[in-house]
């Protein structure tokens, strides 16, 4: 059997939510205490598209995997004994002395000692709290439904269970929140580095199409941060976190040394890795697929003995391969590696972008090491533009 059909990378859909943020556009179901089953036979249904996936014999999962990652949605509001059928399936176990990655989002209202040490006896290994911020106003206008207090409380809680000793912890920020000011951000910064997470992800707000942010973004409600003050913000994200000992290894991701998201990195990289659940996405030797937005249509096709599918394409190269590999790896540190391309990607993208490169590099905006693109600090606040220019 052929190496590549061999997926060492698990992601799970968990599209269970208290109540939708204004400006997320994950997929998402608002669920409560009385969606109990329903929540059950969703986990089943993950459950046997992956045996569906293994028995159809279209590739092997790796056992147990390099990661798994549980994201959402709030993986957190899932009791944790759902995931237990999940993580035998693949092999993942406290036994397994930390071989795989396991990591799951959680968000502070649902984080109890219960749950996050239920989830650690299972096997995780990894917690990212969804903070956002640290002021009610931001939560309020994000329509998060915690507040401040909580988040130090969520935080604090997951450094502190003895339970959860070994466990890497991380929390998400979330930054140019309309009205707010460098000031107010740099307080965030210095407040979460405070807390000790070994994981910090800053990311610039952005208003998805189909958001209520959006919507009111439209009509005039909202103080929009403005470019300048965004790229300021940016630039302090990266002074306070670094200075912090705090890696910056990708646009929106810092990590003290040996905590970066393996999983995520994965994907960056062009690694091969199979979504399951509704909305999840997989990419599988050159293949691509996702399942459709829709727990009932997705839990509906599994109990019919169907494999759920959205889209699916069959490998392909070209721009289209030559953009994806492009827009995900100048994200990282890393860069884009072209000594990994097929011989004639990297010949026709060198040849179509060598006075582009040239001039990035000049311009302090890339760096050229051999046949490794990467960007810098001033490229990475240029990225989309930086994309539009090579692709």
């Amino acid at each position: 059997m052929d190496m590549s059909s061999v997926v060492p990378n698990i992601y799970v859909h968990l599209p269970f939510c208290r109540r939708k943020c204004l400006y997320c556009d994950f997929y998402s179901v608002g669920s409560g205490p009385e969606d109990a089953a329903r929540r059950q036979a969703y986990l089943q249904a993950v459950v046997r598209e992956l045996r569906r996936l293994l028995e159809r014999d279209l590739f092997h999962v790796k056992r147990p995997p390099a990661t798994l990652y549980l994201g959402g949605g709030t993986p957190s509001l899932v009791e944790p004994d759902l995931f237990s059928e999940l993580a035998a399936a693949l092999g993942v176990s406290p036994s397994a002395k930390d071989e795989t990655e396991f990591s799951v989002e959680v968000n502070p209202e649902s984080a109890t000692p219960e749950r996050l040490i239920a989830l650690r006896r299972l096997g995780a290994n990894r917690f990212s709290c969804g903070v956002q911020s640290f002021s009610d106003d931001n939560l309020r206008l994000l329509g998060r439904i915690h507040d401040a207090d909580a988040s130090r409380s969520a935080i604090q809680r997951l450094r502190s269970l003895p339970e959860l000793r070994g466990a890497s912890v991380g929390l998400d920020l979330i930054f140019a929140i309309p009205g707010q000011t460098l000031d107010a951000w740099r307080r965030d910064l210095e407040l979460a580095v405070s807390l000790g997470p070994d994981h910090i992800s800053a990311y610039g707000l952005t208003y998805y199409e189909g958001t209520r942010l959006l919507a009111a973004r439209d009509k005039g409600a909202l103080e929009v941060c403005g470019e300048e003050l965004e790229a300021r913000m940016f630039e302090t994200a990266h002074a306070v976190l670094t200075s912090a000992g705090y890696e910056h290894y990708e646009i929106s991701n810092y990590a003290r040394p040996g905590h970066a998201c393996r999983h995520n990195q994965a994907v960056w990289r062009g690694e091969d890795y199979l979504g399951l659940g509704a909305a999840a996405h997989s990419r599988v030797a050159g293949r691509r697929w996702s399942n459709p937005p829709d727990v009932d249509a997705y839990c509906h096709a599994i109990e019919s003995g169907e494999l759920p599918r959205q889209f699916a394409e069959e490998p392909t190269q070209g721009p289209s391969w030559r953009a994806e590999r492009l827009m995900l790896g100048l994200r990282t540190c890393e860069g884009v590696d072209l000594s990994q391309w097929p011989a004639a990607e990297r010949g026709a993208f060198l040849e179509d972008h060598e006075r582009d490169i040239a001039e990035l590099v000049q311009e302090d905006m890339a760096i050229l090491d051999g046949v490794r693109l990467a960007l810098t600090l001033k490229g990475w606040l240029l990225h989309d533009a930086i994309l539009r220019r090579l692709i």
